[in-house]
This record gives C-alpha cells, sequence and structure tokens, in this order.
C-alpha cells in the first residue's frame, strides 16, 4: 500500500482563508499546494497531478469558472475531482454542471467539516445497502414487455439481454443488453408504454432504478438538462418505431 499522501491544489486569493484551509487539511494528513489566484493555480495544475482541487470562484486574473473549464479541456481521460466554494452559486451553477466531477461547498462554512468533505468527494463512502435489492432472473425470462406500462428502470449487474419488438407480425431484434448498461430508460423517462420486448439471454442480475429516485438527481439539474433528456428519448422512441425488417 502506498504511503503517498493524497495532495490537494487550493485556489483562494483571501490570504487568511487560504491559510486556514491550508493548516486544516494538512493536521488531517493531506499535502497542500496554494494559489492566489486562477493563473497561479492553472500553472501548478500544469505542473503535477493532483487528487483534488479546492477553488473559490472570485479570484482575480482567471475566476474559478474560467479555471475550471480550462483543467477539464486539458483533462485527457480521468476528471480531477473538483470542491467549489463560494458564498453563491445561482449565476455559475448551471455553467459548471456541463462538467464531470464538480461538488459544491457553500460559505460560510464550518472549517472542521471541511476534512470530512474532501475525505467523502476523494474516497466516496462504500454501500452494500443496493445489492440487497438486485433482481435475478433466469435465461429466457421476459423482463420487460412491449406495450406495458413500467416507471422502473434497471442497472445490469451481471448479464445480458435482448431487445427485440413485433412489426409486421414478427418480431425485430433491436439489441443486445450487457453488463453495466442501462435497460428499460424510454418508459423511464416519459411516462409511456414500453417500446419493445427485453428477455434474459442468460442468468442476469439487475439493480431496478425507481423512477422517483432518478426524478431527485434530474430535478437538481438545469431545466435545459431535463429537457435535454426528454428530447433524446423522444427520438430514439422515434428511431425504433421506424426499424424495418
Amino acid at each position: 500500500m502506498s504511503d503517498k499522501p493524497i495532495s490537494v491544489l487550493v485556489l483562494e486569493d483571501d490570504a487568511d482563508i487560504r491559510e486556514i484551509i491550508e493548516d486544516t487539511l494538512t493536521l488531517n494528513r493531506y499535502r497542500i499546494v496554494t494559489a492566489g489566484d486562477g493563473l497561479e493555480g492553472e500553472r501548478k495544475f500544469k505542473n503535477e497531478k493532483f487528487d483534488l482541487i479546492i477553488t473559490d470562484i472570485s479570484m482575480p486574473k482567471v475566476d474559478g469558472v474560467t479555471f475550471i473549464k480550462r483543467v477539464r479541456d486539458s483533462e485527457i481521460s480521468k476528471a480531477t475531482p473538483i470542491l467549489v466554494m463560494s458564498g453563491y452559486f445561482d449565476d455559475f451553477k448551471p455553467k459548471l454542471a456541463l462538467y464531470d466531477g464538480v461538488h459544491f461547498l457553500e460559505k460560510p462554512f464550518d472549517i472542521n467539516e471541511l476534512p470530512k468533505v474532501v475525505k467523502n468527494i476523494i474516497s466516496p463512502p462504500k454501500t452494500n445497502e443496493s445489492l440487497k435489492n438486485l433482481l435475478e432472473i433466469k435465461s429466457g425470462d421476459v423482463l420487460i414487455k412491449e406495450g406495458d406500462v413500467g416507471n422502473i428502470m434497471y442497472w445490469v449487474v451481471e448479464g445480458s439481454l435482448k431487445v427485440h419488438r413485433k412489426q409486421d407480425g414478427q418480431q425485430v431484434d433491436l439489441g443486445v443488453i450487457s453488463q453495466h448498461e442501462l435497460v428499460g430508460e424510454m418508459s423511464f423517462l416519459d411516462d409511456k408504454p414500453r417500446s419493445a420486448t427485453v428477455e434474459a439471454l442468460e442468468d442476469c442480475k439487475l439493480l431496478p432504478i425507481p423512477n422517483g429516485k432518478f426524478s431527485e438527481v434530474l430535478n437538481s439539474q438545469p431545466r435545459w438538462f431535463k429537457s435535454l433528456v426528454k428530447v433524446l428519448s423522444d427520438r430514439l422512441r422515434q428511431t425504433n418505431l421506424k426499424v424495418e425488417i
């Protein structure tokens, strides 16, 4: 097991706040590199790899939103987690919702809670609670039937499933759903009848995702994002209806 300390880049133009954050996280055995503005932070980010970036938004030379955009544009594979500190989010949160791995912490906050927030971002707590709700089906079982009404989609934990629909009295194969893919998402999103039948090609384990749970997440996103999801679902449904033998 590596003893290399977790490195955190902290961008904060207020020297007192920057020092408090540095001292607090250093006491919790994090390696801290600081920057007083977005431009300095950008230079330091280019020079080494960090496990987490903590940044303010209102900073001289390069603001936080611009800094985050440049960081994400420069990353080829895995996105570095970013914790945004600010006293207001309304003006810039929709812009940052475009990027993966961005978390938010509202100012003022209890500095003693910061190490816990950082730990949860870098090493999210693992839980097996969801595994208790796994649905197991056998090869040949029908999971979803064309025309039925349903508001649950499924995450395929193990196995694979075949998707097909009826056209002119004959079966038309639409594709295969494999491990770690979603199935049943269209009816889940638009509340319309199932557009196809899904049956197991082999024994499967699936994690049911209720519509209400996903709606909580979707409703926390910008309004345009929810509209985009609906539009994409409608287009995919129309594409399936145009499939010819």
